[in-house]
This record gives structure tokens, C-alpha cells and sequence, in this order.
């Protein structure tokens, strides 16, 4: 079990009872052999659109399944504690070979090329990158597959979900890096504007360098 569905496994078990996850769990599994919840639309013609309907889908089922025994607002909630839970694992594990202080010590000239080959398992995104002289990283979401397929699929408001995985993130599991994001996608803006400020670890934090444990605590946040 990779950590993000372990994380999510865990999560779901803290909200509603081994019983009721390994149920719905066993129905997800189900509708996915069945190829839901994307049925509908045309094959995954690349890398980046089956990654991301990879990752997308197992939410838009459990959501789906938790609505048809808790009120729309209860299964919502418990959807989100899941992605939070989950989406945290990824980063993590997406993150966790790098350094905050290599990043600040290279040329600004040079940072683009250490920082994409770690973004590059991030499926949803289309972005750029821009670096400037006070160690902010401003990397701009342009669009975001996420948004699109919930929209199609008639789920949008589960895309606000994954926005709360990056405040999360970066509040708990990435204490160098100070986040300011105005707008999302999500939320009906024309981009995802994240400017990251970078700390060298003189402040004594750490490295992102291993999976976050999942609290029920956490979970409630």
C-alpha cells in the first residue's frame, strides 16, 4: 500500500469505522474495474491525463458513495479529511529529495532546472516557474486538470478540496517554505498565483524527508 492511499485508508477509518471503509472501499474498487467514474469520457491520451484521472478518480467515488448513505454536507467533509490526508502523503513523498538550502544556494539562473524534475510527478498542473531575488519561487498554475474533469463530471465543488492539501502542506510538512496564494482556479480565478518564500535552515527547521504520520488530529483540522 503506497503511503497516499495508506493515509487515505487511515483517515477514512478514523471518521467512519474499519467496517464502513473496507464496504465502501470494496464498492470504489468495484466501480473502478467497471472504469468510473470516467466512463464517459474519450481514452487518456497522455501520461499527465491518466496520472491525473489516476489520482482524481478513487475521490470522485468515495464522495460519490459516502452521498448515498451521509447528507451531501457530512459525505463532503469526510471527502475532504480524506484528500487532505492523502494529498499531504504525496507531496511528501513527491518532495522529500529536496533541499531548501541547495535551492537558495544556486544562481536564480539555475533553480528552474533542481526544482522541475521534482515537480514533474504533479499530473494536474500546467505551470510556470519564476524566481527572483528575495528567495520567493512564484509558480503559477495555468490550469489545472482537476478543476476541468470535476467540472465535467459534475462535481465541482470537490476541486476546492485540493486546494486545502497545499495549505496544509505547507503549514505542517514544509515548515522552510512560507506560502501566500491570492486566488485559485478552484475558487473561479484565472490562475493558481503560489509564491513560495524560501528560509535557509538557520532557523533550525527541518527537511521535508520522510511521510508525514497522519493524526486523527490532523485529520480534524
Amino acid at each position: 500500500m503506497n503511503p497516499m492511499t495508506r493515509a487515505a485508508f487511515k483517515s477514512l477509518i478514523d471518521q467512519i469505522g474499519i467496517y464502513q471503509t473496507i464496504s465502501l472501499l470494496s464498492w470504489v474498487v468495484v466501480d473502478l474495474i467497471r472504469g468510473l467514474p470516467f466512463k464517459s469520457l474519450a481514452k487518456a491520451d497522455s501520461r499527465r491525463e491518466r496520472d491525473s484521472r489516476e489520482q482524481l478518480g478513487p475521490v470522485i467515488l468515495i464522495y460519490g458513495r459516502l452521498c448515498r448513505v451521509h447528507d451531501q454536507a457530512d459525505a463532503l467533509e469526510i471527502t475532504r479529511k480524506v484528500v487532505i490526508a492523502s494529498g499531504r502523503a504525496f507531496l511528501t513523498q513527491v518532495l522529500k529529495r529536496l533541499s531548501i538550502d541547495t535551492l537558495i544556494s544556486l544562481p536564480i539562473t539555475e533553480r528552474a532546472a533542481y526544482l522541475k524534475p521534482l515537480l514533474d510527478p504533479i499530473p494536474n498542473a500546467l505551470y510556470t516557474l519564476h524566481f527572483d531575488e528575495e528567495n520567493r519561487v512564484h509558480f503559477t498554475v495555468k490550469s489545472c486538470r482537476f478543476v476541468e474533469l470535476c467540472a465535467t463530471l459534475g462535481v465541482p465543488e470537490l476541486t476546492p478540496l485540493f486546494c486545502a492539501v497545499d495549505d496544509h502542506f505547507f503549514r505542517h510538512d514544509l515548515p522552510q517554505v512560507n506560502l501566500d496564494r491570492a486566488t485559485t482556479l478552484a475558487h473561479g480565478g484565472v490562475s493558481c498565483p503560489f509564491i513560495l518564500s524560501l528560509k535557509d535552515s538557520s532557523s533550525n527547521m527541518t527537511h521535508v524527508n520522510r511521510t508525514p504520520e497522519v493524526s486523527a488530529k490532523n485529520n480534524a483540522d
